[in-house]
């Protein structure tokens, strides 16, 4: 069969003698003329029920066509009575070397790639079971000769009890008899003064009494002051389990930086096929006068513009929508959303990161106050740590808290060098790996989540690159707006890029840039302040109604 034949000019053939067919056997689908018919249903017609088994669940008939456009097998029914004109029809035995040639190259693939990939997998997962038993063991090991090393300092600080009772009871004996001394002294000038007294009792010369008597009784009352007497007594402080633990220690779970599905193999990154063409475009009408925005968890996006004031916007059906919210003031151009909708932002005046409880609250809370430090941009990680960007022409960083106000990390440097010169935007992909936007530098430098440096992003002319602002989506790529040359970069996770997501015109100035849920980027213009959103992965396209596209992926 002709491999151009269309159903439009397709005419059933007699099987027996090629005239046009004008019945077609409903068992076996033959299409026959009325002179071979008879024949075929008494003769034939037992044969023909062995030749193929494949039946068209629709129509109840044998396979007869492959439709190359529907990417299909059809019957001749099929062909009849459905639209399958201008469709491209093959013959199905034409079609058996094509699959079979599809198959065999996938067989290779899994063979020669995916089978080791998972095989790769497997050798890691063991090699994780062997390092955890003996890590479980390290560990176990340093438990039992934290408790020997405890059981020593517990002895010491026993000697050292012991030592301090011996030469208190020492001193204080040493007092003791000194005061027994003294007083046994004065008990014995008693006794002997009370011996001459007797004496002199006895003599009846008054002469001898007047001349020997000299009383004593004015010296005795007056005696010595007795050295100060303390009594040792030991009160124990013995921490209870929970004390212990705290003091000694704790076991932590370090998380591997390493992953096994993240071998750079291009058969597991994500390729160029997922990306669309043409990025999916839609932009506002108004001017929003956008200086920084933010996705909700919920709903939308959040935008603070010059007249220092949110807006909560909406894009549905290819078409903005405002949100009525309370007037809440912001004068800032650096704002976050927390997990739990609270709104974070920098107040550049005062050198301080305020919130608000939601876009329906005006209690402004004030979370951080710094000195000599200019906060600018900040973001929430996925596990709810507060990123701030942090400038003065001292020191430049990014910071880390945790319930609002503890500082648990400073990322400032890439060894003995700085790693950033003016942090301004900040984001925090799914791996923990902190992206930052330099306006000094006019980079994109991104660390772990330990801060160790991995790859810098310079643009694609590095003369004239200037990043913005950027956004991660959930496959870790990172979004980049370049305000000088009008353009968005996408890297990968990597740090390699992938493409320009729209280039000239389109979006003039692109500002501010965020990610929603759904994968839509959402941008904002940093002079115009009107607002844009793309699609650019074929796994969030949706149908919106008059959407335009814009850029290419080159």
């Amino acid at each position: 069969m002709d491999p151009a034949l269309t159903a439009q000019n397709f005419v059933l053939k007699c099987e027996d003698c090629e005239e046009t067919s004008v019945c077609t056997c409903r068992i076996c689908d033959v299409a026959l003329c009325r002179e071979h018919f008879g024949n075929h249903m008494d003769t034939n017609h037992e044969l023909c029920k062995t030749k193929n088994n494949s039946i068209c669940t629709k129509h109840s008939l044998l396979f007869k066509h492959y439709c190359r456009s529907c990417i299909k097998p059809i019957c001749s029914d099929c062909v009849r009575y459905e639209d399958h004109s201008n469709h491209g029809l093959s013959d199905p035995a034409a079609m058996l070397d094509f699959y079979k040639e599809i198959i065999a190259i996938e067989n290779e693939e899994l063979r020669n790639v995916i089978k080791p990939f998972y095989s790769t997998i497997l050798e890691v997962i063991e090699e994780r079971r062997s390092e955890l038993d003996i890590n479980i063991s390290k560990a176990r090991e340093n438990v039992k000769e934290f408790g020997r090393k405890l059981h020593e300092q517990v002895d010491i600080a026993v000697m050292h009890y012991y030592e301090t009772l011996a030469a208190n009871e020492k001193e204080q004996l040493e007092k003791i008899q000194f005061d027994l001394n003294v007083f046994q002294q004065r008990i014995e000038e008693i006794e002997k003064k009370l011996e001459d007294n007797a004496k002199l009792l006895q003599r009846n010369d008054p002469f001898d009494l007047m001349t020997l008597f000299k009383s004593s009784l004015a010296d005795f009352p007056i005696y010595p002051e007795l050295y100060e007497f303390n009594i040792p007594v030991f009160q124990p402080n013995v921490p209870d389990f929970k004390t212990l633990l705290h003091i000694a220690g704790e076991i932590s779970y370090i998380p591997r930086t390493e992953n096994p599905l993240s071998l750079k193999c291009k058969h597991f990154q994500l390729s160029r096929s997922q990306l669309l063409e043409h990025p999916l475009h839609k932009s506002s009408s108004s001017n929003l006068n956008i200086l920084d925005l933010s996705c909700l968890q919920s709903d939308g996006v959040l935008t603070v513009g010059k007249n220092n004031q949110f807006k909560q916007l909406q894009f549905k059906w290819g078409k903005f929508y405002h949100v009525q919210t309370n007037e809440i003031e912001c004068r800032s151009q650096y704002v976050a959303i927390s997990p739990n909708d609270a709104i974070y932002f920098s107040d550049t005046v005062n050198r301080s990161i305020k919130k608000y409880g939601n876009v329906y609250c005006h209690l402004l809370i004030d979370v951080l106050d710094f000195d000599d430090l200019e906060p600018r941009g900040l973001t929430f990680t996925p596990s709810g740590h507060l990123l701030v960007c942090l400038y003065s022409k001292q020191r430049s960083f990014v910071a880390r808290y945790i319930n609002d106000n503890k500082l648990v990390q400073e990322i400032e440097h890439n060894g003995d060098k700085p790693l950033y010169k003016e942090p301004c935007f900040v984001c925090c992909n799914r791996n923990g790996d902190v992206c930052v936007a330099d306006h000094g530098l006019h980079a994109v430098i991104v660390v772990d989540q330990f801060g160790v440096f991995q790859f810098s992003y310079r643009g694609q002319n590095e003369k004239s690159f200037r990043p913005y602002s950027l956004a991660i989506d959930h496959l870790c790529n990172i979004v980049i707006t370049d305000n000088v040359n009008h353009e968005i970069h996408l890297l990968d996770k990597y740090g390699q890029f992938l493409g320009f997501l729209t280039t000239g015109p389109k979006i003039k100035r692109p500002g501010a840039v965020d990610m929603d849920e759904e994968g839509k980027v959402w941008i904002g213009e940093s002079m115009s302040g009107k607002l844009h959103v793309l699609n650019y992965l074929v796994e969030n396209m949706v149908e919106t109604d008059d959407v335009s596209s814009t850029g290419r992926i080159n």
